[in-house]
């Protein structure tokens, strides 16, 4: 995921001491500002003076103080995306585990229910019988059971 890289990138900048000085940002707003310092203090004939390098002093500490406050600024911004991204991710994964827990216990509530049926069916099937018999003096009689004149060719006990 681009966001958790961009993220830990981030953070290694920000733990680099180079990082800062190296930093395309930094480097290129250090070159145009001190050609800029440098080109007007050619231009009035005082380029080697005392003021041009008291200027250009002044210009890399205010651009030193200023950029690094905007880099650090943009790279925090940049590990807080990933950070945000990785908490997301975890409550989506979090959710998700509850969707199937749920889904799991509503499929075993469901076949609990239909072998308590079955079983049910089959107590009651068994008190039919036990009255059946019970009825009938407790004797069984096969051909009571079975109405076998239904059956094709009269059946098995003619």
């Amino acid at each position: 995921m681009p966001w958790l890289e961009d993220s830990r990138n981030a953070l290694a900048a920000m733990n680099d001491p180079n990082a800062f000085r190296t930093s395309p940002g930094y480097e290129f707003r250090k070159r145009e500002g001190l050609q800029a310092v440098q080109g007007s203090a050619a231009a009035n004939g005082s380029l080697y003076s005392g003021n041009t390098l008291k200027g250009i002093n002044e210009f890399g500490d205010n651009l030193a103080a200023d950029e690094y406050s905007n880099w650090w600024n943009r790279l925090a911004s940049r590990a807080g995306i990933g950070q945000t991204t990785a908490t997301q991710l975890g409550q989506i994964g979090g959710n998700k585990s509850q969707d199937v827990a749920s889904l799991l216990r509503d499929v075993g509530s469901s076949r609990a229910s239909g072998i308590r049926s079955l079983g049910s069916g089959a107590g009651a099937l068994a008190g039919a019988f036990d009255n059946y018999f019970a009825n009938r003096g407790g004797k069984i009689n096969p051909r009571s059971l079975v109405d076998y004149s239904t059956m094709n060719g009269g059946g098995y006990y003619a």
